[in-house]
């Protein structure tokens, strides 16, 4: 292998150690500070004293020494019995992938040049399922002494939930992805920053000052493109006004600090964008959320499962157990997270306005 199995568990010199939720160890080795600011604040990961870590990324000059064989359709590669993924441009190793050495302590290699470390989000929500945690799409807020956790597939209303409780005090737990033990007595978040738009941004104007003229003006020439079905340009301005958002630290948008790392999920929300003119919130089944959770989670992990079956055609005959069982034990552990707890499907048009979606919403929690 290219890195040195030989080393997890160990201290090294230029190691830094981050603790995500107080579930899993993560250990920097060579890594730049850039490296490690940008990881902490990808995982909302804090800087512990060394212990043995659960993964081990080890920091390069050159990822792969020989000559790789490549597979096109989804940048990747393998040189001897190491699996990699590779530039698109270049062709060259970005990162060692640990396909088929998933279980316990995992160790993979990042080349110095890389702005952020290919495949470890990924990592981490799989492997956080040995240490009793199951990650779901959802974001999550607590108000008035309650967890209340918006969830569901993209676009369906996540972070506006969370923008709309943010406007009444609320405290921010997490964005996007969401950690829940698997007795349901605890949830963190993964990562600190938010998705705020360009329709919400004048509400939130610690978050508005950091964005310039020119950001600006490329949001007001998108949604004009938007506006007169342009499609020849439409296809390309999402590269250009990154999609009409920033990502505003917690602080640009909530006035209340979360007082612990860990909040209790209380309240759960599906959220689904339809076709309707106001907010209709009923009860669901924790069930039914846990299965439809399941399905997202599958289509979230889309791309592992593409590196995996690169895996598979590589070297015919390996398996991953964690990959293949991933599916299972993540639908058993969210009916078993959720499982007790008040559910409601939140049925609104999204994108729209917050103070609606925030009064049906924290109607049916009083």
């Amino acid at each position: 292998m290219s890195t040195n199995p030989a080393t997890v568990g160990h201290v090294q010199e230029g190691s830094f150690y981050l603790d995500v939720g107080g579930a899993l160890t993560i250990r920097l080795v060579n890594a730049s500070e850039k490296h490690r600011r940008r990881v902490a604040a990808q995982l909302n990961a804090r800087e512990v004293t060394p212990g043995v870590p659960h993964i081990t990324v080890l920091f390069v000059d050159r990822v792969a020494s020989g000559a790789i064989c490549r597979q096109g359709l989804i940048h990747t590669g393998w040189c001897g019995d190491d699996y990699y993924l590779l530039d698109r441009s270049t062709g060259a190793a970005r990162a060692s992938l640990p396909i088929g050495r998933l279980e316990g302590a995992v160790e993979m290699t990042c080349a110095s040049t890389e702005r952020d470390v290919p495949g470890l989000a990924e990592l981490v929500r799989l492997k956080l399922l040995d240490e009793g945690f199951v990650a779901a799409h959802a974001s999550a807020v607590r108000h008035e002494g309650l967890g209340l956790v918006p969830m569901g597939w993209a676009k369906g209303g996540k972070t506006g939930a969370v923008l709309a409780f943010a406007r009444q005090g609320a405290a921010f737990v997490g964005d996007e992805w969401i950690a829940f033990s698997n007795d349901g007595t605890t949830m963190f978040g993964i990562g600190r920053s938010i998705k705020v738009t360009d329709r919400h941004l004048a509400l939130f104007p610690r978050a508005a000052a950091q964005v310039g003229h020119t950001q600006r003006l490329l949001w007001r020439i998108g949604r004009g493109v938007e506006r007169r079905e342009l499609r020849a340009l439409a296809a390309v301005m999402p590269r250009v006004t990154d999609r009409f958002a920033i990502r505003a630290k917690e602080g640009e948008v909530f006035a209340v600090p979360l007082e612990a790392a860990r909040s209790s999920p209380d309240v759960l929300f599906l959220m689904i964008n339809t076709d309707v003119d106001d907010v209709r919130v009923e009860p669901s089944a924790t069930r039914e959320l846990a299965a439809r959770m399941a399905a997202v989670g599958s289509f979230e992990r889309s791309v592992l499962n593409r590196w995996y079956e690169g895996f598979r055609y590589a070297f015919p005959g390996r398996r991953d157990p964690v990959l293949d069982g991933a599916a299972e034990r993540e639908q058993a552990m969210l009916e078993q997270a959720f499982a007790g707890k008040q559910a409601f499907t939140v049925a609104h048009r999204h994108p729209g306005p917050l103070e609606p979606l925030f009064a049906a919403m924290v109607e049916v929690v009083r």
